[in-house]
């Protein structure tokens, strides 16, 4: 118990020498530099604008591959702080186009991201043209060699969702599967 108060004692005294040299407000001023516009705000998209997008990345990609030019997938990094910024109204906000993460199909280290990132984005194509649902897990099972562990598909869906900026229900894919296409 003493630890505990001994801890917040502690914590108490650098708010109160971080205050004393200005740096909160600091942080602060630098949360509020950053424009509205570049906040990553994913929308709820029909399921036909969201096939759009899918199309639209795919074609991207076939672009690429006629111009001689390696495909990749590019998307914010989720992982990285430098893509945040702390708002107190609504909390943790992604900045867009700071840190991306990319996947490359000449790059060894990335392909089989690169792989399984199309393989989930077709399923979710042929969901969202079929008018389905599934779930994580449903994916992950429909190719468990090819996935290895469930976190592959886990991390790819966010992922995905992340590049299209759309909330995970706008690709069909959702904690369980019912009736309705609700947000979760």
């Amino acid at each position: 118990m003493a630890a505990n108060v001994e801890f917040w004692r502690c914590i108490n005294e650098l708010k109160i020498q971080l205050q004393s040299m200005n740096r909160i407000e600091g942080i602060q001023k630098l949360n509020e530099e950053t424009d509205d516009e570049d906040i990553v705000k994913p929308k709820t998209l029909s399921r036909d604008e969201v096939i759009t997008k899918l199309e639209e990345v795919i074609l991207t990609l076939v672009q690429d591959i006629s111009q001689d030019k390696p495909p990749s997938l590019k998307y914010n990094c989720r992982n990285s702080w430098k893509n945040t910024r702390f708002n107190s109204a609504v909390g943790i906000e992604m900045i867009d186009n700071i840190n991306k993460t990319e996947h490359r199909f000449d790059s060894a280290a990335s392909i089989g991201k690169f792989a399984a990132t199309l393989r989930i984005m077709a399923f979710c194509y042929r969901l969202l043209q079929q008018d389905t649902c599934a779930t994580k897990r449903d994916i992950y099972y429909s190719d468990v060699p090819f996935f290895g562990n469930q976190s592959v598909v886990d991390a790819i869906i966010d992922n995905l969702a992340c590049m299209l900026k759309v909330p995970r229900y706008c690709l069909h894919v959702q904690r369980r599967c019912g009736l309705t296409l609700t947000p979760d």
